[in-house]
């Protein structure tokens, strides 16, 4: 008898441990016409009226076969550009990288944008090597003397700064207020271009009138991009910063009191601020919307 149990608990055993080795096996699918039969659990119709899309959706597989040029984050990993290499980084981006992917993206929404402030960075860069200074101040510096002489300063001192401050300051509005102006002009394929140039020729112009001394900078510009879209959206909320204090006013009353800003800082000879500068770029862009 102890025999007889001890072979049938033997047996048992056998049987427990061959149903789990087999189990995997239970669940293969067979599929029988348009009958999804799966072994061990039910039976799933398919569906006639069921159309596959034109494309499958891309998926993080589909983009380990091709190279990218983009980033994927989840949580701490990244799916970086890939190189065909089917290798995960956990390196971020280099600075470079980081202003080079910026730079392109600035690029394929206006190259005006983009060669401005390349050019403008380019330019400050210069300014603060000595051997520079004087072809500089000849060149790039909006002035009465320069003007007779040298034309061409009246234009190209609105890509010069020789202060750091100034430079951020003004690369900043350019780049932020640029990209949604050029959206709104490119519905009606008016380029960026011409509003850009225009108003340095007229911020340059103006403070010609009656400005001492020189002016550069791109703050016309910016502001002539400010004004136009005032004018094309006043309700619109803008950020600024009066003194170090950050506020949001809506468009058409950041234009008023820029304007009246401008007119009376232009009263002060001491100012180093060129108020007419920014006046005649305000006063561009109100006209370019006019003509526009």
């Amino acid at each position: 008898m102890t025999l007889f149990a001890s072979s049938t608990t033997k047996w048992l055993r056998a049987i427990v441990l061959l149903t789990l080795l087999c189990r995997p096996c239970l669940a293969v699918a067979r599929i029988t016409g348009s009958v999804l039969d799966m072994r061990g659990g039910a039976s799933f119709e398919r569906n006639p009226n069921y159309v596959a899309p034109p494309s499958a959706p891309v998926t993080l597989g589909d983009l380990e076969k091709q190279p990218s040029g983009f980033w994927v984050e989840t949580e701490s990993l990244q799916y970086g550009a890939n190189d065909g290499t089917n290798q995960y980084s956990n390196q971020k981006p280099s600075m470079w990288q980081t202003v080079s992917d910026y730079t392109k993206r600035i690029h394929a929404i206006s190259p005006t944008l983009s060669v401005g402030s390349l050019v403008s960075i380019a330019i400050f860069v210069m300014w603060q090597i000595p051997a520079f200074q004087g072809i500089l101040s000849r060149h790039f510096v909006c002035s009465r003397n320069n003007l007779y002489t040298r034309p061409q300063s009246v234009l190209l001192s609105a890509v010069s700064h020789s202060s750091f401050f100034h430079l951020l300051m003004n690369l900043m509005a350019f780049t932020s207020l640029g990209p949604p102006l050029r959206q709104t002009l490119k519905s009606t394929n008016w380029p960026l271009w011409p509003l850009a140039v225009g108003a340095a020729l007229s911020g340059s112009f103006v403070f010609l009138i009656k400005g001492y001394g020189g002016c550069m900078g791109l703050s016309g510009v910016t502001l002539s991009f400010l004004a136009l879209q005032a004018k094309l959206f006043p309700d619109r909320q803008l950020g600024m910063v009066l003194a170090v204090f950050p506020v949001r006013v809506k468009a058409q009353v950041a234009l008023t009191l820029l304007l009246v800003v401008s007119a009376f800082g232009s009263l002060d000879r001491k100012s180093r601020v060129a108020h007419l500068a920014h006046l005649g770029g305000l006063l561009y862009g109100m006209a370019y919307y006019e003509a526009w």
